[in-house]
């Protein structure tokens, strides 16, 4: 999933998605300079409650 369609379905803001990533809360994968994927088991690790503290960018 990219992180546009994470944030969608978290219904979260993409830059809190990609500090999620870029801090090590949601593990993904740089598949280009410009191409990053979140699998769907790393989404679902998140849990019921994927809001975390310190969400604003």
């Amino acid at each position: 999933m990219t992180p546009a369609q994470v944030a969608d379905e978290l219904q979260l803001n993409v830059r809190t998605i990609q500090k999620w990533i870029r801090t090590g809360h949601l593990p993904a994968e740089q598949l280009g300079p410009r191409t990053t994927r979140i699998r769907r088991s790393s989404l679902d690790s998140l849990g019921s409650n994927p809001v975390m503290h310190d969400t604003e960018v």
